[in-house]
């Protein structure tokens, strides 16, 4: 009869065969992650879609094939139709008046996300040349796709630029620790940044911001370009104040 291995040995396999496991069961949850059928890469193909209209190996696959990518990383024009679809679905299943209601506006939205897609594509690059050919369009199809928050937040978001703009002194442009030289600066990076947001509803997060600072620094940059030298700062200000 063999003799027993000590405890200590005994507890250390345990342990081990633990830690054994639990690799597993991570390397298993992110393969599933890393996966089509799990989250993490549909979501990054959705922004790098979103962000460039591009996805590797996409323009060589035949239109079938590109309309399945699309609509399992949810981009594009097969993902709109798809929310359509489900939206359809659920107004039929709604049993309430408040549920029929609910699913009446997702489908509104859900509709004006498909027109917003139709005319630019589904992505920033698409957004641009859509706002180019046919700005009333795409800004009208994009507002009607927002859910009640977003509407309210890019109105909140207007209107405080509005107010910084008319409200900042004239002697803080151009000023060491304030980011705009003009006036018209200011005023530029605002509006355009505003109707870039405004544009782009049913944008995802990351094409989104790229949108909305990019649009921020292009409307800007004329004002910038054509800026006075700063005036002197009044008594008592310094510009570590303005950089607080």
């Amino acid at each position: 009869m063999l003799p027993s291995p000590p405890p200590e040995l005994v507890a250390l396999r345990i342990r081990q065969q633990a830690a054994d496991a639990d690799f597993v069961k991570r390397a298993q949850f992110l393969t599933r992650l890393m996966s089509s059928e799990g989250k993490l890469l549909p979501f990054l193909g959705r922004q790098l879609y979103g962000v460039t209209g591009w996805l590797p190996g996409l323009a060589a696959k035949s239109r079938r094939e590109q309309a399945a990518i699309l609509k399992k990383i949810r981009a594009g024009a097969p993902a709109a139709r798809a929310q359509v679809s489900e939206a359809q679905k659920a107004l039929r299943k709604a049993q309430t008046p408040y549920g029929q209601t609910k699913a009446q506006r997702a489908l509104r939205r859900a509709q004006a996300g498909e027109e917003w897609t139709k005319l630019t594509g589904g992505h920033l690059p698409g957004m641009i040349r859509g706002l180019a050919r046919n700005p009333r369009a795409v800004l009208s199809s994009s507002w009607r796709s927002m859910p009640l928050w977003q509407k309210g937040l890019l109105g909140y978001i207007g209107y405080s630029g509005a107010r910084d703009v008319m409200t900042t002194p004239d002697w803080v442009y151009g000023q060491e620790g304030f980011p705009y030289k003009s006036r018209l600066q200011h005023a530029g990076s605002e509006l355009a940044s505003d109707l870039a947001w405004a544009a782009g509803g049913p944008l995802g997060i990351v094409p989104d911001v790229i949108g909305y600072f990019g649009s921020s620094a292009a409307g800007g940059l004329p004002g910038r370009l054509l800026a006075s030298p700063p005036p002197p700062l009044p008594p008592g200000v310094t510009p570590e104040m303005l950089q607080g």
